[in-house]
């Protein structure tokens, strides 16, 4: 379920490709955790209540959102790479729709189309 997860141009099963979905989405979460730790300081140096670390908070959520969209499209564009997808359109529609689709819900839905791709045919070999 959780093998091959750095290999990009593997073509994974229904089950890895749920393994790839969930094993990104925990690093995904992990980067963003990071980087609201990061940046709530940097805007409110002072929040040492967790209502002003809220506040800091909702001030930092675009830049996380930006990190979400360009972690998720960078997942998606490795992999479209790695297997050769980039002559085919719709490939390239679900790339637009891995940052849609991360910009509007989220990691835990923008990661969906990338491990759709993760699970597609190599078309470097065929």
């Amino acid at each position: 379920m959780f093998k091959n997860l750095m290999e990009f141009g593997y073509k994974r099963s229904k089950l890895e490709a749920f393994g790839f979905y969930i094993a990104y989405f925990v690093l995904g979460f992990i980067i963003g955790a990071v980087a609201n730790m990061i940046l709530v300081p940097m805007v409110a140096p002072g929040a040492n209540t967790p209502e002003a670390a809220i506040a800091a908070s909702k001030i930092t959520a675009p830049y996380i959102v930006l990190i979400s969209c360009i972690y998720t499209t960078l997942l998606a564009v490795l992999i479209m790479k790695a297997k050769g997808l980039f002559k085919d359109f719709g490939m390239i529609l679900l790339l637009v729709a891995t940052t849609g689709l991360t910009a509007v819900l989220g990691c835990l839905f923008g990661l969906i189309p990338v491990a759709v791709l993760s699970a597609m045919n190599n078309k470097t070999i065929q």
